[in-house]
């Protein structure tokens, strides 16, 4: 099988929920195509949503290494920063910034690795840029209003969640 077809069956494997069979499936065509930057990219997102939020960290850095792609690496920034690595998340994110730097979720994602190292203020300039992009991204304001809470800056707190669907 070519690698679209592998990510066609793995993909149809993922809207059942069937992990294991996604597991094989991008193992028997990473076998095929070692270092395929998408099997490696589906992989890391089926070893997520399987709940093996560690086991994709990995995934998604071999993704980014072998694509190079910005796209990679915002995933794989995202990734550091749901299992808590927000040091790694920040360096990586750091670095495709200039590339993506109006994308509303590059700026999510900064915007968590800062307040996961304590810098809220900063943390709190990437969110309004995401907010200001992708306003009616429900995430975003959520998490602008935990943000505020942190700073006691309770009025956009309370806009933010007034805003709110």
């Amino acid at each position: 099988m070519i690698p679209e077809q592998i990510l066609t069956a793995a993909g149809q494997a993922m809207q059942h929920g069937d992990w294991p069979s996604v597991e094989r499936i991008l193992q028997e065509g990473l076998a095929k195509h070692p270092g395929h930057p998408d099997l490696l990219g589906t992989m890391a997102i089926a070893m997520f949503r399987s709940g093996r939020p560690q086991q994709s960290v990995e995934w998604f850095r071999h993704a980014a290494e072998a694509g190079g792609r910005a796209s990679d690496y915002i995933n794989l920034g995202s990734a550091l920063c749901d299992v808590g690595r927000f040091a790694e998340a920040y360096d990586v994110l750091h670095k495709v910034a200039a590339e993506a730097s109006e994308d509303a979720f590059v700026r999510f994602c900064m915007a968590r690795a800062l307040a996961g190292l304590g810098r809220h203020p900063e943390a709190l300039g990437h969110i309004g840029a995401a907010i200001a992009a992708s306003p009616d991204d429900v995430d975003f304001r959520i998490f602008r209003a935990r943000l505020a809470v942190e700073l006691d800056r309770w009025d956009m707190a309370l806009a933010d969640l007034n805003a709110l669907p």
